[in-house]
């Protein structure tokens, strides 16, 4: 009767090790691993942060985005729910820059977020706020999204603001041509 069990239990054990090694041990729940942005500095990359102001009339809705790259940083105004381009104002940057700005980025934990799908939309959320949209894209490709926005909801775990203040800093005279905007 032992030298059954033994031999059941010696079955069980080869059939976990098998699974174990062609599965590689792992869980598809296992957590998402974080992307490390200075690796991206020279492969087309770049960093947006959107905010989008109030749920309010067409004629009135306006939407913020910064954006940078290894080649420059470039801040857009727009007006209504279609994305009416106002203004946009472009900045040379240079790959040191921007390998400087990427590891900012990271240690600020600019891709750290919660990946639930309950909170992969953003929309409704806080009406009469705004809307905060941080991105990492690869040439064409979003890598990262994660949204806050000012009635304290979202999916984005980074520290938004230090990390706003630094796209800010990216855009020079960012408070004159800005100084526009009535419902941001």
């Amino acid at each position: 009767m032992r030298a059954i069990i033994g031999i059941l239990v010696g079955i069980g054990l080869i059939v976990l090790i098998l699974v174990l090694v062609f599965t590689g041990g792992s869980s598809n729940n296992s957590p998402k691993q974080p992307l490390y942005m200075p690796n991206y500095w020279n492969s087309g990359s770049y960093a947006e942060i959107t905010q989008t102001g109030p749920i309010n009339a067409p004629q009135s809705h306006q939407e913020l985005t910064m954006s940078v790259s290894e080649t420059d940083s470039t801040l857009s105004i727009l007006n209504g729910y279609e994305n009416n381009v106002v203004s946009t104002n472009n900045f040379p940057m240079d790959p040191t820059a921007y390998t400087d700005f990427l590891f900012a980025l990271q240690r600020l934990d600019f891709t750290s977020g919660n990946n639930s799908s309950s909170l992969s939309d953003s929309r409704g959320y806080c009406p009469f706020g705004d809307l905060y949209t941080f991105s990492f894209n690869n040439g064409t490709n979003q890598v990262e999204n994660y949204w806050e926005n000012t009635c304290g909801q979202g999916n984005f775990e980074g520290q938004a603001g230090p990390i706003k203040d630094l796209f800010i800093a990216e855009i020079p005279n960012y408070d004159n041509l800005t100084s526009g905007l009535t419902n941001l």
